[in-house]
């Protein structure tokens, strides 16, 4: 409107000159003092009885509403699909089966906790599980536990991904201002809309919901916009004028909030005019004859077309469903799984080998049994005598196969006295 009054006032050899005024209580001052002829303020009632120059410009407010979350990959793997009820269940399964895990290995076998961490890992995996002919119901029950926990994994997920081929990942943005109003979103509004609502009874906003903190547009997008928690009611200008640029640190309005395609109290705009502007009638015939040529759509799609095109290229209205590309993520991260608890079943069975055999040079090194304990049958002896008893018996066994000789010729005396001999 500004540069349509300077080239108009420019054609009439005419003189425009441009006050700005921030403050709204000196407009009246000024206006009364006749200082000024014509306000570009429609926001603003002065007097009533004063003359309106209509514009046949469509003036409205815009309303600005959060744009919905929309999930990621991780929230939709590991969080949607699980409500109250399965994190309980897999809560009792997993805290069962670590039980029963180290009630089998018994508490001789975990020597830390890293250990005992990585057990409940592989074990949680399924692939941890170690056969063995003892505690034979412990291992049934143990392979019932798994089997429980991965019967309620696959249904979660199988519930996630059936759920959202079907719904949409992102909650369908909202296009009319009384769904607006069923939300729990509260208002955040200039005071002449403020102001005017509370005429009227087209609009019933909750007095709890309505927050009036800013007169002007830029306290609107400046100080709320990351919150998300807000719904921005301005005027279209402001709000087509703050989409088309960027916001404080670089921030575009169109990555958080979304313009509702319905205007609210949308009406045409009459500038308030002095009594003796010489001007006036011109100004309102001009006025008239560009409305009738259609100059004013014209020049409002010729402002506002960049950010037309930057909002239709920007905001895809269209509601985002899981794709198969989705899908491949997923069970890659499945493959991997998989692949990962099969090397660690061949890792657990070939380190479980190598560790008796450690254990058993382990004792046979440290070992200190008296030599009156070989005299005697061995059904005799403790068990940890027994124990090191065949530990001593496999390394005298091992030493011997390495030196090509026979052990048993050898007798049980003299297999003593000769591990004990490079010890002494």
């Amino acid at each position: 409107m500004t540069h349509y009054l300077e080239a108009l006032s420019k054609a009439r050899n005419s003189t425009f000159k441009k006050i700005f005024i921030t403050d709204h209580t000196l407009i009246e001052e000024i206006w009364l003092s006749r200082k000024m002829d014509l306000t570009l303020n429609n926001g603003y009632v002065i007097d009533s009885l004063e003359p309106k120059l209509l514009t046949y410009e469509e003036d409205a407010f815009c309303v600005l509403v959060p744009l919905p979350p929309k999930s990621s990959l991780f929230q939709l793997i590991f969080i949607e699909p699980f409500d109250g009820w399965t994190w309980l269940c897999l809560f009792l399964t997993i805290s069962s089966s670590f039980t029963v895990w180290w009630m089998f290995r018994g508490r001789g076998a975990v020597d830390s906790p890293l250990v005992l961490g990585y057990g409940m890992f592989v074990m949680f995996l399924g692939q941890g599980v170690e056969y063995s002919r003892r505690n034979r119901l412990v291992l049934v029950i143990l392979l019932q536990l798994i089997i429980s926990m991965i019967f309620v994994l696959s249904n979660a997920y199988q519930g996630v991904i059936t759920s959202f081929m079907i719904d949409p990942i992102r909650d369908e943005t909202l296009k009319t201002f009384d769904e607006v109003l069923a939300t729990k979103y509260k208002f955040l509004m200039n005071q002449l809309f403020a102001a005017l609502i509370n005429d009227t009874e087209e609009f019933k906003i909750d007095s709890s919901r309505k927050i009036v903190r800013f007169n002007n547009a830029t306290d609107t997008f400046s100080s709320r916009i990351l919150e998300r928690k807000y719904v921005i009611i301005t005027k279209c200008d402001h709000a087509e004028f703050y989409i088309s640029n960027k916001l404080l640190d670089g921030i575009m309005l169109l990555d958080y909030y979304y313009l509702l395609p319905t205007r609210l109290l949308s009406s045409f705009v009459r500038l308030e005019a002095s009594h003796f502007n010489p001007f006036l009638q011109m100004f309102q015939n001009t006025m008239d004859l560009c409305f009738e040529a259609g100059l004013p759509y014209i020049w409002k799609v010729f402002e506002f077309q960049n950010v037309v095109s930057y909002y239709k290229s920007t905001f895809n209205d269209e509601p985002v469903y899981l794709e198969l590309k989705d899908l491949t993520q997923v069970f890659s991260i499945l493959v991997i799984g998989y692949v990962f608890s099969t090397l660690t079943l061949l890792a657990e069975n070939l380190f479980h080998r190598h560790l008796k055999r450690i254990k058993l040079a382990y004792f046979a090194r440290n070992l200190k049994v008296k030599a009156y304990h070989i005299s005697h049958c061995r059904r005799k002896l403790p068990k940890d005598v027994k124990y090191q008893m065949g530990a001593l018996y496999y390394i005298i066994h091992r030493h011997q196969k390495l030196k090509r000789l026979k052990p048993k010729r050898m007798k049980i005396r003299e297999i003593f006295v000769r591990s004990k001999r490079p010890e002494e």
